[in-house]
């Protein structure tokens, strides 16, 4: 089993190795702790991957199809910020949700290798492909929905107990987490280098090492939030959006989002959403 916070960076409180643990041994299910760059930080006991798995990687599909699928479907959840369900080459579920540390993802937690169906995918042919995709514990969809909330629930806790942290950055994360709780409102300079304990040249040379200014740092938090929305609340009508994003009009919004993203929240909307 590997130390906690071996990552740069990232640091996992001894607590979330317990979590882990007792998951995995509770479902039967793989569970790992995945960096933003899919890095394995931290592995459940007996996380190993099945012997399912290991066979169809080898004899089927290969590895490099199954870690292209995951990395996809890492980057997908890390910008969604949501718990999301996909099947894999092998036609086993795996559900990954986002870890947050002041809403800022700094990972995934993956758990998966279960089997969604009775039926015996068409592509295995042996007995032997059959009989070890047979062991892989079955969970129907209301029990997937049950694991996904546990899942939430056990997301919520690490967070409201700060098991997971991100040190080198935290005076940017603080920045960032109060543009995000002022989004709909005007925000300026001086307020947020009062809130992050700084002066405004402070705050100023801060986000210029970081390669960045004040109001492009304000404005894409305006634009990443008005992202989540088009996509998590597909029925919410643009205008309303644009208020909750601090645009003064739709039409504004769409001028940053054509001049920044090449796109219109429209056609955003439509290309994540089919």
């Amino acid at each position: 089993m590997k130390n906690p916070s071996i990552k740069p960076n990232v640091i996992l409180n001894p607590k979330v190795r317990q979590l882990l643990n007792d998951f995995a041994a509770l479902m039967k299910l793989p569970v790992v702790f995945f960096g933003t760059d899919y890095s394995e930080i931290e592995r459940g006991h007996n996380s190993a991957c099945s012997a399912y798995c290991s066979h169809i990687q080898k004899e089927r599909f290969g590895l490099d199809a199954c870690i292209a699928l995951d990395k996809a479907k890492h980057a997908e959840c890390m910008e969604k910020k949501q718990i999301m369900f996909y099947t894999c080459h092998a036609g086993l579920g795996e559900i990954i949700a986002p870890v947050k540390v002041l809403d800022n993802v700094v990972g995934v937690i993956v758990f998966g290798q279960l089997r969604i169906s009775r039926k015996i995918p068409p592509f295995l042919q042996t007995r032997e492909e059959r009989r070890l995709y047979l062991k892989r514990p079955l969970f129907s969809a209301e029990e997937i929905k049950s694991l996904q909330s546990m899942l939430q629930m056990l997301l919520d806790y690490i967070t409201e107990k700060e098991l997971v942290n991100y040190p080198q950055d935290r005076r940017m994360m603080s920045i960032r987490q109060y543009i995000l709780h002022h989004i709909g409102q005007k925000i300026s300079l001086a307020e947020v280098a009062r809130a992050s304990n700084c002066s405004k040249s402070t705050l100023t040379h801060l986000l210029l090492k970081k390669g960045t200014s004040f109001s492009k740092l304000v404005m894409e938090a305006r634009l990443g939030r008005a992202e989540e929305l088009l996509v998590q609340q597909p029925e919410l009508a643009q205008k309303d959006i644009a208020r909750s994003c601090g645009f003064n009009t739709p039409f504004y919004m769409s001028r940053v989002f054509r001049k920044l993203r090449n796109t219109t929240p429209g056609q955003f909307r439509k290309e994540r959403l089919h």
